[in-house]
């Protein structure tokens, strides 16, 4: 961050949560947003798929997971009270600081953790990169 509003490099991705101060308070521009809407702390700021990448979508998230063997009536429990808990005010609250909360049964959550390695691994294939 301190090299950017340095000027000793051009630009960064970042989630918005880091750089929403620097951008507010005027020491850095944001350019665009990853995610597919807009956010709503920055109303003004285009998508990447609006500034012409239609495919583009990349986004930070957090989760709540739990050992695979956990018994059933428990992980449901815990689920009920994640979203449970995902009603209330603090929880919103997220939103002034630009993270647009999600929240999904345990089914489809696993099915985007499905699909984002997925994505990624294909990203990380194409680009070539090794662990060497």
């Amino acid at each position: 961050m301190q090299d950017l509003i340095g000027g000793q490099i051009d630009m960064m991705f970042d989630p918005v949560q880091s750089v929403l101060p620097h951008i507010k308070g005027g020491r850095i521009k944001a350019l665009a947003v990853a995610s597919r809407q807009r956010l709503a702390v920055l109303p003004d700021v285009p998508t990447v798929v609006e500034a012409g990448f239609p495919d583009y979508e990349m986004t930070a998230w957090w989760g709540v997971l739990a050992p695979a063997k956990l018994p059933k009536d428990i992980a449901d429990k815990l689920s009920a009270a994640v979203l449970e808990a995902a009603k209330g005010e603090s929880f919103r609250a997220l939103r002034d600081l630009g993270i647009e909360p999600l929240t999904m049964d345990s089914g489809t959550f696993g099915k985007f953790i499905q699909a984002e390695a997925a994505k990624w691994s294909k990203v990380v294939k194409d680009s070539g990169a090794t662990n060497n």
